[in-house]
Order: structure tokens, then sequence, then C-alpha cells
């Protein structure tokens, strides 16, 4: 079984959990990938003075997880039923190649600078969507 080490940044600082959401399947891609939709990771990253660290993680899930999750956006249930799911899909991956792609820490404090928490949240979504492309160093 492959060990996944710590970086040495992540050893010293720590990040904000719950700062996204599993992405939908889309019109031609069968992946998932760590989806920021909300801002309240920015505001919780200030007060609690901790660093943000973009992590973009890319793997398959099954026709199920998608189907499900459609199901219930279009029955009107606000509940996220498919995050109870999730791990069992991701007991499923047993033997299956994932990505994760970890990027560079943000300060809290350059998250403190007077522009909203949203404009944040957006351009740290954009960062973590172009980790997917990034290539592997050393």
């Amino acid at each position: 079984m492959a060990r996944i080490s710590t970086p040495a940044w992540a050893a010293r600082r720590r990040a904000c959990p719950n700062s996204g959401w599993v992405s939908s399947l889309g019109a031609n891609q069968r992946t998932f990938s760590i989806w920021i939709t909300k801002h309240s990771f920015v505001k919780n990253a200030i007060e609690s003075r901790r660093d943000v660290v973009p992590v973009y993680f890319e793997g398959e899930l099954s026709s199920f997880f998608y189907n499900l999750s459609n199901f219930r956006t279009a029955v009107g249930i606000r509940a996220n039923l498919e995050m109870l799911y999730l791990p069992d899909e991701m007991f499923r991956q047993r033997g299956k190649d994932f990505r994760i792609r970890f990027g560079e820490p943000v300060p809290w404090q350059r998250l403190d600078d007077g522009k909203p928490a949203k404009v944040w949240a957006e351009r740290l979504r954009e960062y973590v969507y172009k980790l997917k492309n990034e290539q592997k160093n050393g």
C-alpha cells in the first residue's frame, strides 16, 4: 500500500476544515474535485488565524453517486444525501489511482486585506482548479 507523506509545510501549518464540497458530474467528465462553494472558510481562517492550504483531489465516483445527486436536486431535497455515500465510494476506490495536488499555503493575513470573503473564495477556487494541470516537482 502506498504511503502518503506529509509535506514539510503542512506539518508547520494548519488548514481550515470544511472549505469545499464534492463537485457534480460534468457533461463530459467522470471526475470529482474539491470545489469551494462557500466563503465562510475565508472568515474562519481569519478568525482562527490559520493559513489555507489549497487542495485538488481527483478521482472517479460511481454512477449511483451522481444519479443520487441529480435525483435529490430534481426532487428539491436540500439535504446533501449523497455525502452519506461518500465513505462507501472511497472504499470502492481501493486499488485505483487518484491524484491529490497541494498548493502553496495562503497566509491568513493575506486574506484579511479588506477584500470581501466571496472575492477570496472565488480566487482560491480558480487556483485550486489550476492545480489540476500542475506538474509534479522533483
